[in-house]
């Protein structure tokens, strides 16, 4: 089902949102303020220092206008019904694969949203899925499914043919980052951290398990190790009966640091979000840039953590909301804000970095920086949405209301 701008909405959606390239253009390292960065290099290493994005009045804008197309929703029938859409990607042609895991599918989309095609069911054989964590394009356009459940890459045809499996050896958790430009993978492994069968090895409080960034063959083998860095900071409380650990609890922090890792062909990107700066890092591991936000590192106060409970609590069931709120209240504080969000690369190399989440603050404000890591623009994208794939102008993403109906829609972008 397609419906024309203007047209009623449904409450609750998940956005495709496609953006033309005129203003995104228009914000070239050419044509970029350079009074906005400074650069220099320590040691060999090239260190950008952006000013704040905070600083409206030096920082060009883009805004998107739209939408312009709107596929899915409650009516939606057949493929144009989505359900769970956590991976998608743009091919050369302007068309989109989309992995609908609600039904173990590939789906592909012409720009004007007509169905080209799907492809996949639930199983353990060529072609079948049991989860699709992430979509990743390669040379020629073909795909690249990452399925973490089967700890498993499978290669499929633009079209969404099957064409092989690559088991992933040392594969524990992680996500596929994205293909390189010598055509190996990067990616995220869990690294080992508790021992369930050893209590001494799980202490109440805060925990945050680090993670390997690997390169993978096409053939599913580590080639090496890029690095280790910290993940998701999460906390943890154990209950013990006769020296036995009984239950463990794993609760999310307010404010909680995630590292963001992103890849483009060139350079593997991490950010901890304990400092507000991105490192660079080259296909061989090597810290090539370091490039700084501009933004200043904020403490937690009660006044926010009680802002962050409060939000929580509106998607928390009513008869839960005391448990759950003595729960957040109860767990070790933060010290400080996270001082980014996700980051992405799109297809020229251009980094996009979203702002932290904070209640006291817009959501779906993102800054854009050039290839050598001087800030190009910011951009307000609509509130809830979630983008996964930004290449020839467009942004591919996921927006989703209260009923959490999904949608695919195209937004232009202006300056």
């Amino acid at each position: 089902m397609q419906r024309a701008r203007g047209t009623r909405r449904s409450p609750l959606r998940a956005l495709l949102v496609v953006f033309t390239a005129t203003a995104i253009a228009a914000c070239t390292e050419a044509g970029a303020d350079r009074s906005l960065a400074t650069v220099r290099d320590s040691a060999g290493i090239t260190i950008v220092e952006n000013r704040s994005p905070d600083d409206s009045a030096a920082i060009p804008w883009l805004t998107a206008s739209g939408p312009v197309l709107d596929i899915g929703g409650p009516d939606a029938e057949g493929e144009h019904a989505l359900f769970r859409v956590n991976a998608a990607t743009r091919l050369t042609d302007g068309s989109v694969m989309v992995g609908n895991s609600g039904s173990f599918e590939l789906r592909r989309f012409a720009a004007d949203g007509t169905v080209l095609g799907s492809s996949g069911r639930s199983g353990d054989g060529p072609g079948e899925f049991r989860s699709i964590t992430s979509i990743t394009r390669g040379p020629a356009d073909t795909i690249y499914v990452h399925d973490n459940s089967q700890r498993r890459l499978s290669v499929h045809t633009s079209d969404g043919a099957f064409v092989r499996i690559s088991r992933l050896d040392a594969q524990s958790g992680g996500s596929i980052l994205g293909t390189l430009a010598d055509g190996t993978i990067a990616a995220t492994v869990s690294a080992p951290s508790v021992d369930p069968s050893s209590p001494a090895t799980i202490p109440d409080g805060r925990l945050r398990p680090d993670a390997f960034v690997i390169r993978y063959g096409m053939d599913g083998t580590v080639l090496d190790t890029l690095g280790r860095f910290p993940t998701t900071e999460r906390a943890i409380r154990t209950t013990s009966r006769a020296g036995t650990i009984t239950s463990i609890e794993i609760m999310t922090l307010p404010f909680g640091h995630a590292t963001a890792f992103a890849a483009s062909t060139a350079v593997v990107a991490v950010g901890t979000q304990d400092d507000p700066e991105i490192r660079m890092y080259g296909t061989d591991g090597t810290l090539q840039r370091i490039v700084r936000l501009g933004r200043p590192v904020q403490p937690i106060t009660e006044a926010l953590r009680a802002a962050w409970i409060e939000r929580r609590m509106e998607s928390t069931p009513p008869e839960r909301q005391a448990d759950v709120r003595r729960s957040y209240e109860s767990v070790p504080l933060v010290e400080t804000v996270p001082t980014h969000g996700r980051i992405l690369f799109d297809d020229t190399g251009r980094m996009w970095v979203e702002d932290a989440d904070r209640p006291d603050q817009p959501a779906g404000r993102w800054t854009v920086y050039g290839v050598d890591g001087r800030m190009l623009a910011r951009i307000a994208l609509p509130d809830r949405f979630r983008p996964l794939d930004i290449a020839a102008g467009e942004i591919i993403g996921i927006w989703r209301d209260d009923l959490d109906v999904e949608h695919l829609q195209r937004y232009t972008i202006l300056n």
